[in-house]
């Protein structure tokens, strides 16, 4: 059976990053506070019941941001990539709730890192 209401919610979130003036705010200053970072590409959402048969919603943010390839490497470690994320979160999630979506609390927003890759060199001198 089909959740009207998750669809509905999901289309009202679709903008374009380049329209989103959220996102724009947030390129701002996460560029500012950590010179690793990129670009902030996109914002997706995630609801979800809190509790089973319960009436209210569970917002989840996810922001997906670009970062250097050297720095990207250094987040493949995973107990380094959650204490950033953590920190990160704590940081930024009143500039989060102001700019984006002020029903994301910082149990709700998480961080989610991809390296700002311009040329793949990985096939170079590969035949493939």
């Amino acid at each position: 059976m089909l959740d009207v209401e998750n669809i509905i919610y999901i289309f009202i979130h679709m903008d374009t990053p380049e329209l989103t003036p959220g996102i724009k705010v947030l390129n701002k200053y996460l560029k500012k506070m950590y010179p690793f970072i990129v670009n902030v590409d996109s914002i997706n959402y995630m609801k979800s019941r809190r509790v089973m048969n319960s009436s209210q919603f569970n917002t989840r943010a996810m922001v997906n941001v670009y970062v250097s390839p050297r720095h990207f490497c250094e987040l493949m470690d995973e107990r380094v990539s959650r204490k950033l994320e953590n920190h990160m979160v704590k940081e930024t999630i009143q500039l989060f709730q102001a700019s984006v979506n002020p029903d994301v609390n910082s149990n709700n927003l998480q961080y989610i890192f991809f390296p700002d890759v311009e040329e793949v060199t990985i096939f170079d001198g590969l035949d493939i």
